[in-house]
């Protein structure tokens, strides 16, 4: 089981996932945008990121994802880019632009590059779930539920998979009653989860 599972059932102590990366955007923002009381999770590699405040002990967000000593986003962009002309067919540098590009919030970019990644290798779990948080920041949301959906095809105890899907089915399709099946299927998969609170609360009031 990967790291970022662990993490996110609670078996792993927050200040020790060095590589998991936690933005603090407050309930009802997620990459500057707003949405009603919803969080996003983005995996980007095995690093998620949600709307709640650091773990004391993390290290800074642009330690964490490497940048910043020496290299800014920019140029990393270029660099990966160069290789993947040379390089087409390569999965991992077109995982690593589409991060880069969902970092600066460049989210149209950030798809185009998951989708081609996942072309070539359409059983990755994780970068289905971060093709469907571009999807849903530029607001095309049927394909971020598509997308939510593909990944739990490929890994059905993915719980930050179930959590996203919860949340497109909840704000912006207004269902609440298969939001409720998500969130309980992600309480199921991490019902330690930093998260778990604010799902079961949000079970308890909104849905209920």
């Amino acid at each position: 089981m990967s790291k970022w599972k662990e993490f996110w059932k609670g078996n792993i102590p927050a200040s020790s996932m060095v590589l998991i990366t936690v933005l603090a955007l407050g309930i009802g923002f997620f990459a500057g945008v707003r949405y009603a009381d919803s969080v996003y999770l983005k995996i980007q590699s095995g690093k998620s990121q949600a709307g709640m405040n650091l773990p004391e002990g993390h290290p800074a967000i642009s330690q964490a994802e490497g940048l910043g000593q020496g290299m800014d986003y920019q140029e990393a962009i270029r660099s990966l880019e160069t290789q993947v002309k040379k390089e087409p067919g390569n999965s991992s540098l077109l995982i690593q632009l589409g991060n880069l590009y969902s970092d600066i919030g460049q989210f149209p970019q950030a798809g185009i590059y998951y989708e081609r990644a996942l072309k070539i290798e359409p059983s990755l779990a994780d970068v289905w779930v971060d093709c469907g948080v571009a999807y849903r920041e530029i607001k095309q949301s049927e394909k971020a539920l598509a997308c939510f959906k593909t990944a739990l095809s490929c890994d059905s105890a993915h719980p930050i998979a179930w959590y996203n899907l919860g949340v497109v089915y909840q704000y912006d399709f207004h269902q609440p009653a298969e939001a409720k099946k998500a969130w309980q299927s992600f309480l199921k998969m991490a019902p330690d989860s930093p998260l778990a609170p604010q799902i079961r609360q949000q079970l308890n009031s909104r849905i209920n």
